[in-house]
């Protein structure tokens, strides 16, 4: 084998979503999950929302897809709703994940 890539874990990931022109972040709310999810749904550069995880003591995290980084635009819109901000993340890539995508375009690429 031959090395394809080089860096870490975040660096890595970086390049990934680069490549692929999107990026991703979790938020973490208190409030309305519901109303929560139509507020970041309703956001013109969200590609998708996914609640990961609902827990009344630690509140509800979101996995939002974007074309563009739009954390403080998130953040802003949900604390001026009414809603509690408890974390806010850009989402990595877990490694595994960043070794498969490397993988699949290794393959895809002819050697020299």
């Amino acid at each position: 084998g031959r090395i394809v890539a080089s860096g870490t874990e975040e660096e890595l990931s970086q390049r990934i979503a680069e490549r692929n022109a999107a990026t991703a972040f979790t938020i973490t709310i208190t409030g309305d999950s519901n109303q929560a999810e139509t507020a970041l749904q309703e956001l013109s550069e969200v590609v998708s929302v996914k609640r990961q995880s609902t827990n009344s003591a630690q509140g509800t995290r979101f996995v939002v897809a974007t074309n563009k980084d739009i954390r403080s635009l998130a953040a802003k819109t949900l604390v001026e709703g009414g809603f509690g901000l408890l974390q806010l993340d850009q989402a990595a890539d877990e490694l595994e994940n960043i070794f498969l995508e490397l993988v699949a375009n290794e393959s895809d690429t002819p050697t020299e």
